[in-house]
């Protein structure tokens, strides 16, 4: 949805507030086509990306390699992070919504699986949108927006059961021709995730509004980022 060198920059640029001089070895979970990945190899630290679509891997790889960066890319399930390359890791990142596809199970799991990886000194941090403020506004239209010959429209569904994201691509010159992705959200809350991470083992659990480590307010916020210490 964003210009991927500028994403790149951006995320090269606000991540740095993250990393400690001591960090070498990382781990991106849900990197999808690479961005956060790459950021970080440009900050110095050598990467390991980790996503269950093998498309979104392929992808990954591409954008590293037209940057001329060795990022080790895998196409992997939840239980083999990190068991591909035998590596403990000093940051691991899981950005841009990703643990909002993941149930609560598979989450344990991962967040089990990151605190057994991580270091000692080492550092876990998640994005995820702040679900209670989407919840709190009831505005269903996310955006529209136009790509060439394509509009696109995300929206969500308000259930009680749930939340759905869905994203309608209608062709901008016949309006009959469409296409619709609905995708089932778990709305993990601050409160939530506080307890899962603690749970897992981490000790020191920070909160913040954005990548600039701005204060999180639950009703006002677009994001919550979530920074865990081992």
């Amino acid at each position: 949805m964003l210009n991927f060198d500028n994403l790149v920059k951006t995320r090269t640029e606000v991540l740095k507030k993250f990393i400690k001089n001591s960090y070498k070895n990382g781990m991106d979970i849900g990197c999808g086509t690479g961005a956060d990945s790459i950021a970080l190899t440009m900050n110095g630290i050598k990467m390991a990306g980790y996503d269950t679509s093998l498309k979104m891997v392929q992808k990954a790889k591409l954008n590293a390699r037209k940057r001329n960066l060795k990022i080790i890319f895998s196409n992997s399930p939840v239980q083999n992070l990190g068991n591909l390359h035998n590596l403990k890791y000093d940051f691991v990142v899981s950005l841009g919504n990703a643990i909002a596809n993941i149930n609560q199970e598979k989450l344990n799991k991962i967040f089990n699986r990151v605190n057994k990886l991580i270091k000692p000194g080492g550092s876990f941090l998640i994005q995820i949108l702040n679900y209670e403020s989407i919840r709190k506004s009831d505005k269903r239209i996310v955006n529209i927006t136009r790509s060439k010959d394509s509009i696109f429209v995300r929206f969500y569904d308000f259930g009680k059961a749930g939340l759905k994201f869905n994203m309608l691509k209608v062709n901008d010159k016949v309006l009959q021709e469409y296409n619709l992705i609905t995708t089932d959200l778990y709305e993990y809350k601050k409160r939530d995730l506080k307890r899962l991470l603690a749970k897992s083992g981490f000790s020191k659990i920070k909160f913040y509004s954005d990548l600039n480590k701005s204060v999180f307010n639950s009703k006002t916020s677009k994001d919550l980022i979530i920074l865990a210490e081992k």
